[in-house]
């Protein structure tokens, strides 16, 4: 038979298994701290992200980096393919690729796009000179490509004008007499009887005046001079020319310029 406990018995028994189980149980763990948050980082609005990939395009252009040029633009236009910087840009871009090259097919169809870009750009601003400055631009090399004559059978002639004096009205001094420099080569390359020597001397004068430090002028203007029989004038121009620092202006084409303006002195 089971012996009956005392009651006090029993409350002794319960306290000394209660402290028995406090003595060996693990003592209480302090949870860790709460780690610290890394700070967000700022956020790039777009126009900044914007800014930066058409910078990035200006400076490989600058060195004729051209698929350094087009990965930018590519950046670009995934932000916002109908900004206009973007636009004016793809155009100069896609000039640049048909003046560098010397196939006819290529200078049509690159033309043609940089044209097709400088469109879009006169669209969405049409107040800037840019997108009329480079449609003259495009359209040369298209009509390289094209053959000369062929483009004027298409209507170029009236186009290209067009363009040129859009540029003119909108920025005299955009890209250093661009829109001068432009009508005014243009009617020296017309062929005969279109050509008119007169205007073109006339166009690259004012070309020189708005743009002093652009060695392309001063080229121009002088062959233009050699052709209408004013050697005495056209050294004076090329004298000119020797002196302008290609760093003023855009530097590879500066560079260029001012070697030609040396062959054409040479030669009078």
């Amino acid at each position: 038979m089971s012996t009956l406990r005392k009651p006090s018995q029993l409350a002794a028994i319960v306290l000394s298994m209660a402290l028995a189980h406090t003595a060996f149980a693990a003592p209480p763990t302090a949870a860790p701290p709460a780690a610290a948050k890394a700070p967000a980082a700022p956020a790039v609005d777009k126009a900044t992200q914007l800014a930066a990939f058409l910078k990035a395009s200006d400076k490989a252009y600058a060195g004729r980096k051209m698929a350094a040029d087009a990965a930018a633009l590519k950046s670009a236009a995934a932000l916002s393919a109908g900004d206009f910087g973007v636009l004016w840009r793809r155009s100069r871009h896609h000039f640049t690729k048909a003046a560098k090259s010397r196939s006819d097919g290529v200078k049509k169809r690159e033309g043609k796009v940089a044209w097709g870009f400088a469109d879009k750009a006169i669209a969405a601003n049409g107040k800037h000179p840019a997108g009329y400055y480079w449609a003259t631009a495009a359209i040369g090399e298209f009509s390289t490509g094209a053959g000369l004559i062929t483009a004027i059978r298409q209507g170029i002639e009236g186009k290209f004008k067009r363009y040129a004096k859009g540029a003119i009205a909108r920025g005299p001094r955009y890209e250093h007499g661009g829109g001068y420099r432009a009508l005014g080569r243009f009617y020296f390359e017309l062929p005969w009887p279109k050509r008119d020597v007169d205007k073109s001397i006339a166009l690259l004068r004012k070309a020189v005046a708005k743009g002093p430090h652009k060695a392309r002028n001063y080229a121009w203007l002088a062959e233009s001079l050699i052709k209408d029989g004013e050697d005495k004038q056209a050294r004076a121009v090329l004298t000119k020319c020797a002196t302008v620092n290609p760093r003023r202006e855009d530097y590879r084409d500066g560079v260029k310029f001012k070697k030609v303006c040396a062959k054409l002195l040479a030669g009078l």
